[in-house]
């Protein structure tokens, strides 16, 4: 295996599939625990993973072109729709749901 292959590897199982086991797997325990409804828990966990995989996007980025990351920051201020509660919906920018301080 390449130096390359190995980082790309640690890239994808460290900080990306962390995040996927902590909110997918170990989370779950906790649902009987948590007063909110499926949709409600599904609408916080889309808000999650869509920062987690914007911010991963950029780090994923400056890895392969070796920049700084401040020159992709525009892609904080992308903005999505997602479906809030009682099919409502709701346009939200990623900086909506990171605190960048």
């Amino acid at each position: 295996m390449t130096p390359v292959m190995v980082e790309e590897l640690y890239v994808e199982m460290a900080p990306h599939d962390s995040l996927h086991g902590w909110v997918g797997k170990e989370s779950n325990r906790y649902l009987e625990h948590m007063e909110c409804s499926m949709q409600q828990l599904v609408i916080l966990i889309l808000y999650i993973f869509y920062a987690h995989h914007s911010n991963l996007d950029c780090v994923w980025s400056v890895w392969e072109e070796l920049r700084d990351c401040r020159s992709s920051l525009a892609g904080f201020v992308t903005s999505f729709t997602i479906m809030k509660s009682h099919s409502s919906l709701v346009r939200i920018k990623i900086r909506d749901v990171l605190n960048m301080t």
